[in-house]
């Protein structure tokens, strides 16, 4: 099971599993009363194959970047081609933010667990975003 909606933005799950999994979940109250994904995210989806191979390739730029101008081994945890960077350091999310640079912070799981920080690129940021982040990181 999984999630559209992070990695393609389409409000909508997904189950992968053997026939008769598939069937005894269809013949569930909870599967009978989901909702499908809205068609306009699906059209946008099926209609948007170029758009989404030049969005994957500037954000590629972006972590390459980043490796490229931070120090990404001592300041991070990260999966090697994945955008997501987990701080080592606790007090990175001040120093960011006192350059009001914002980046996800949160208990988790839940209100009284430590912090999870971490900072994440996407296609929407541009290079100088990028720079000015790897710049206060320095």
């Amino acid at each position: 099971m999984g999630s559209l909606g992070k990695g393609i933005g389409i409000p909508a799950g997904y189950v992968l599993a053997q026939p008769d999994t598939i069937a005894a979940l269809k013949s569930t109250r909870t599967f009978g009363g989901s909702s499908p994904p809205n068609p306009a995210f699906l059209y946008a989806w099926f209609h948007g194959e170029d758009i989404y191979k030049r969005q994957l390739q500037k954000l590629r730029k972006h972590i390459s970047l980043f490796h490229k101008k931070t120090q990404t081994e001592n300041l991070f945890h990260f999966q090697s081609g994945f955008p997501v960077f987990h701080c080592k350091q606790p007090e990175t999310e001040q120093i960011l933010s006192e350059e009001k640079i914002i980046i996800s912070s949160f208990n988790y799981p839940g209100p009284g667990d430590p912090k999870v920080t971490r900072a994440v690129l996407n296609a929407l940021h541009e290079e100088e975003d990028i720079l000015r982040l790897c710049e206060v990181l320095e």
